[in-house]
């Protein structure tokens, strides 16, 4: 690599040539564009997901609040309940003249069974 004749001056000015031969400092730069192009599509590729988290969060809250019993009741339904809140799904459950409560969206009252 050096030879013995050469004189410090002469190794300083290889070294020096060589280094700028390879350009550390255009290396540097072109990393460091790198970095921030991935740091960009990174911050992209992250928003775009956490947009379609979003829409997917949105479309499960939409199809709850549709599903929500208090929504129901507001559409016109109403849930009925025998003496011990237990909910009545047929009208085998009651027997004729049998009391029970009629839950709509402003509230309770009672009703009974006459047929």
């Amino acid at each position: 690599f050096f030879i013995k004749s050469h004189s410090i001056g002469q190794k300083l000015d290889y070294l020096y040539n060589l280094l700028i031969a390879q350009k550390p400092q255009a290396k540097v730069e072109l990393q460091n564009k790198a970095i921030q192009d991935f740091r960009k599509r990174l911050y992209q590729s992250s928003a775009f997901y956490l947009k379609d988290l979003s829409n997917i969060l949105e479309s499960f809250n939409k199809r709850l609040n549709g599903l929500n019993p208090e929504h129901v009741l507001k559409r016109g339904y109403s849930i009925a309940t025998n003496d011990q809140g237990q909910i009545i799904y047929t009208k085998n459950q009651l027997e004729l003249g049998e009391k029970f409560d009629l839950k709509t969206s402003d509230g309770i009252m009672g009703a009974k069974k006459i047929s």
